[in-house]
């Protein structure tokens, strides 16, 4: 397991490159209903927070991390997203971003 720390360090890495960052299939769709933008996305992966142990991901050795932040669209409320940083190349999967206060 990946300890937090050096997943945030990961996240944080590879966000600083847009063509790093994959949307999930679904993701843009619930972005639109939830009103977050891809700016919010993309700050919250480079300035985010881990709340929480990982879970596997379905690739082998992959796993799914909550990252949140507040955004400069946000207010005062906090932004997450799942993402899955790769171990292999500078590339991030999110799978999804929603409201912390809606989950």
């Amino acid at each position: 397991m990946r300890s937090i720390a050096e997943a945030t360090k990961r996240i944080h890495d590879y966000a600083h490159n847009p063509d790093n960052v994959e949307l999930a299939f679904h993701t843009r769709q619930r972005m639109d209903e939830r009103g977050i933008t891809l700016f919010d996305v993309l700050h919250i992966l480079a300035n985010g927070h881990i709340l929480s142990e990982p879970e596997e991901a379905d690739e082998p050795g992959h796993y799914k991390y909550m990252m949140c932040s507040r955004t400069p669209n946000s207010g005062s409320r906090t932004m997450c997203v799942i993402v899955i940083p790769s171990l292999r190349r500078p590339a991030l999967k999110v799978i999804t971003a929603m409201w912390r206060d809606e989950r």
